[in-house]
């Protein structure tokens, strides 16, 4: 019990350092990377009957990581597009939508002078 908490410490502080020097998105891919070793390694290691199903299974959650990924990506570009157009005044704050082109009406054949 000493032993794992020992090595717990250890595991935390290194991850705390990591996470200082070179910031939290580093060091997520790391974990994750670590994750996957582990993974990789416990089907090369330990004899398991190997199935597709693993790999469409991989496939899916990581297809669906992207395609989440990516639609955050387009949501957050569409917030700041919506808010720079807010800041020049050119989208009604209530329904988040640019006003009609307005049409000039008054054109110089229908002008009357005086």
């Amino acid at each position: 019990m000493a032993l794992l908490s020992v090595v717990a410490y250890v595991a935390i502080s290194i991850h705390l350092c990591v996470v200082r020097r070179y910031g939290g998105v580093v060091a997520i891919l790391l974990t994750t990377a670590r994750k996957a070793l582990s993974l990789i390694l416990s089907f090369l290691l330990f004899p398991k009957a190997f199935s597709w199903l693993y790999v469409w299974g991989a496939v899916l959650v990581l297809g669906s990581i992207l395609v989440s990924s990516i639609y955050r990506k387009q949501k957050q570009q569409r917030t700041l597009e919506t808010q720079q157009l807010e800041m020049k005044g050119n989208v009604d704050q209530e329904t988040g939508e640019s006003p009609p082109i307005e049409k000039n009406t008054n054109s110089d054949d229908t002008q009357s002078s005086p």
